[in-house]
């Protein structure tokens, strides 16, 4: 067991204050952003292992605007084409239930099959919106496909 573990349990059975564990989150904190300079690679693996830790593999609303805000559209234009909400309106008239992703994650897919291929598709919104469900709603795919998808493209 290491150091770390071992002052974690022995601090889950001390009678730990609110000052306390954010004086353990400030030193945590220094020492991350030490890391990050140092060596970005290790740092960043650390920093989504905690967020995937507290969030699942899914998209959480402010990792979902950095996303889709460096998205380089085909057509040219950067950012996402539509917002969480008319992505939400139309998987409610799709009938997609969130169970195996969220809002985040669908709106992710949505703006990214609009990315790769607005070229390709044109102004046919019916299309984008059959090809993000087929891709978000692939069986074999892994839970938090579209969060894993954009943690391997932008190594996050």
């Amino acid at each position: 067991m290491g150091k770390f573990k071992e002052l974690a349990i022995q601090a889950d059975g001390a009678a730990m204050t609110d000052t306390i564990w954010i004086k353990i989150i400030e030193i945590l904190d220094d020492h991350l952003s030490d890391l990050e300079m140092e060596d970005p690679t290790v740092y960043h693996e650390i920093i989504s292992d905690i967020y995937v830790a507290l969030n699942g593999p899914y998209f959480d609303e402010s990792t979902l605007l950095k996303a889709t805000a460096k998205l380089q559209n085909e057509d040219g234009t950067v950012g996402p084409k539509w917002s969480v909400a008319e992505t939400t309106s139309v998987a409610s008239s799709l009938g997609i239930i969130f169970d195996k992703f969220n809002v985040y994650d669908w709106n992710y897919a949505m703006n990214t099959i609009y990315s790769d291929f607005s070229t390709v598709v044109g102004s046919a919104t019916t299309t984008y919106f059959a090809l993000a469900k087929a891709w978000i709603m692939d069986k074999d795919a892994p839970e938090g496909k579209a969060y894993l998808y954009y943690k391997m493209l932008c190594g996050v």
